[in-house]
């Protein structure tokens, strides 16, 4: 029931918003780059706010205390979610960033968690990419889960700290559904 709603309500968010692009088979699933288009980058709150809707809007009574976060914004309830389900934690300085670009690895980051952050035991194909050292400590394995997934490029440039793309969004959390 999860996924067929998580389905649904993020092909209709997203698709809605931006036109998602066709993949023929054996493109990459990510893009890094300029080259990945000149749509607007997809924001911290958009992401959780589609997360947030795809398990049904939950209300949660959770002590959010993020110095720019406004409660009765249209994303409130889903930062608060969000918080609460220990998916998403702030910044150090006490922030959230609703407004700013979520990361490559950022969103993987998040998506991991919300799949309940499955352990490896090591981190397999992270050095196949030519910019591994830039790769956040604490994201490390959640990009090691989603290589392993095949949600990113099996090789090449990562740009984990590249904005992402409504459609580059798309067509990860589509394969996340394809894989489930």
């Amino acid at each position: 029931m999860k996924k067929k709603f998580f389905s649904l309500a993020l092909s209709g968010v997203l698709l809605c918003s931006v036109a998602a692009p066709a993949l023929a088979a054996g493109d990459m699933l990510i893009s890094p780059g300029p080259e990945a288009g000149d749509t607007e980058p997809l924001t911290r709150a958009e992401l959780v706010s589609l997360l947030h809707t795809a398990e049904g809007g939950p209300v949660v009574n959770y002590l959010m205390d993020y110095s720019d976060v406004d409660q009765s914004a249209p994303y409130g309830e889903a930062v608060r979610w969000a918080a609460s389900e220990q998916l998403v934690s702030g910044y150090g300085d006490g922030s959230f960033g609703p407004e700013n670009a979520v990361t490559r690895e950022q969103m993987v980051s998040i998506l991991w968690r919300w799949a309940g952050s499955p352990m490896l035991m090591d981190y397999p194909g992270l050095g196949n990419y030519t910019d591994a050292a830039d790769i956040s400590l604490y994201a490390q394995p959640a990009l090691a889960w989603a290589h392993q997934r095949g949600l990113l490029p099996q090789e090449g440039t990562l740009g984990p700290h590249d904005p992402v793309a409504p459609e580059e969004a798309e067509a990860m959390l589509a394969a996340l559904r394809e894989a489930q």
